[in-house]
């Protein structure tokens, strides 16, 4: 008797007090029309199943020697249903697709009817939402609570780190297996790591002012101001390329000497390098290289058909350059192929938003090393990709120094270095 009174003069809340405390805010929560999961919970046979999830989760709360344990027991209470609504939330909204959540839950609970396990989901979803709200008015009760506090953010980690988790594994159920899965895993392992770290301050009594909504206006502002400063920079580089409605001698010449320099050390062995192997076909280097001239040369003159008819003066010029005249004999420039350049270029329009380069240079090996991408298995697949990543450089470098010659000043070492 004597330790419950002290207790409640220290402003500690007993055991009893804490879940009378909860179905009292219950009742205020559920007479709010627009709390359909508080009225549902508190209406029907589910409050007993509430009640019981809710006290599971405040029992060593009332035991607390002091205030301050006390207001960390209710943090930590607050944290198990902010995750388990992040655990819960995208199976019963409409973050997947039905077939996609079917196989979601099937993979997590394998000894578990489907219908069944769907249907827990939704319950635990109704309890975890109503605890939650229900902690947070106790929690302000002791003056542990504040709009945009620690919950928001903690929310943010909680909820970003299950759904790439989920993403991942219906991807790895689907067999879409891809190039990027070792950057995504370890994504996955840094937000989980900084979710964790949080979890442990929060803990510890520290707080966070993360006001989301601020900061995705902040952040929106700041995308509009890229937008706009890329925009006039794109008039800027428009302006400049329908200037040029053909390539001058001068830069015709140039391109002509990088592209025979690039073929001798592709002959070298200098370049396109997978370890110590290199290419095994100087003349489908040679074509990448063209492909990467053309994506350049389209960014740097009229109109598309201009880079092409440049591309091929290049190559013409190529030719005759390295004393392979006679091949033209009875020629015109429109028989110059550049039809592997001109896939190259497909390439970079379909993946441009996504980063066009790594797409290329992936399709480029098959035809540096005389291969047929769909004749390896999936991990061989993932192998390759990893080998071309290496070769980003060379290619970078065709494509700045084109640009370079037409004015433009794109630093060529190191970038999209794989080091």
């Amino acid at each position: 008797m004597f330790s419950s009174i002290k207790k409640k003069l220290q402003g500690i809340l007993t055991a009893s007090a804490l879940k009378k405390k909860s179905n009292e805010i219950l009742n205020r929560l559920s007479k709010d029309p627009d709390n359909k999961i508080a009225g549902r919970v508190s209406a029907s046979d589910l409050r007993e199943h509430w009640e019981n999830w809710h006290n599971d989760s405040i029992k060593d709360i009332g035991n607390a020697n002091n205030r301050y344990d006390q207001i960390i027991g209710l943090r930590k209470a607050t944290i198990e249903q902010i995750e388990e609504l992040s655990y819960t939330t995208p199976v019963v909204t409409e973050k997947y697709s039905d077939d996609d959540k079917k196989l979601l839950l099937e993979h997590l609970n394998k000894d578990k009817d489907y219908e069944s396990v769907k249907s827990e989901h939704l319950f635990r979803y109704m309890y975890a939402q109503t605890s939650w709200q229900v902690l947070r008015y106790i929690s302000h009760e002791f003056d542990d609570a504040s709009p945009h506090d620690w919950t928001e953010y903690y929310k943010y980690l909680s909820d970003t780190y299950v759904e790439h988790v989920y993403d991942r594994i219906i991807k790895n159920i689907k067999g879409e297996e891809g190039a990027l899965d070792e950057l995504e895993d370890a994504l996955i392992n840094t937000i989980k790591q900084k979710r964790d770290e949080i979890r442990e301050e929060i803990l510890n009594g520290s707080n966070y002012e993360y006001n989301l909504e601020e900061i995705e206006k902040e952040q929106q502002a700041e995308k509009e101001k890229e937008e706009q400063e890329e925009a006039e920079e794109k008039q800027r580089e428009d302006a400049k390329r329908i200037a040029t409605k053909s390539m001058s001698n001068s830069q015709l010449q140039d391109l002509t000497e990088f592209m025979i320099g690039r073929y001798e050390r592709i002959r070298n062995g200098e370049l396109y390098k997978i370890e110590d192997y290199s290419p095994v076909n100087a003349y489908g280097a040679l074509e990448v290289d063209s492909g990467i001239m053309l994506i350049a040369l389209s960014e740097c003159v009229a109109d598309y058909e201009t880079a092409k008819e440049g591309l091929r003066k290049v190559m013409w010029n190529f030719v005759k350059s390295i004393g392979n005249d006679q091949s033209l004999l009875g020629k015109s420039l429109g028989d110059v192929n550049i039809e592997v350049a001109e896939e190259i270029y497909n390439i970079k329009q379909e993946n441009e938003e996504s980063g066009w380069m790594s797409d290329v240079v992936l399709i480029a090996i098959q035809y540096l090393y005389d291969i047929i991408l769909s004749d390896f298995t999936v991990e061989e697949q993932r192998e390759i990709g990893k080998y071309s990543v290496n070769m980003i450089d060379d290619t970078w470098s065709v494509f700045a120094n084109t640009k370079n010659v037409f004015g433009y000043n794109l630093n060529t070492e190191g970038m999209f270095s794989s080091k």
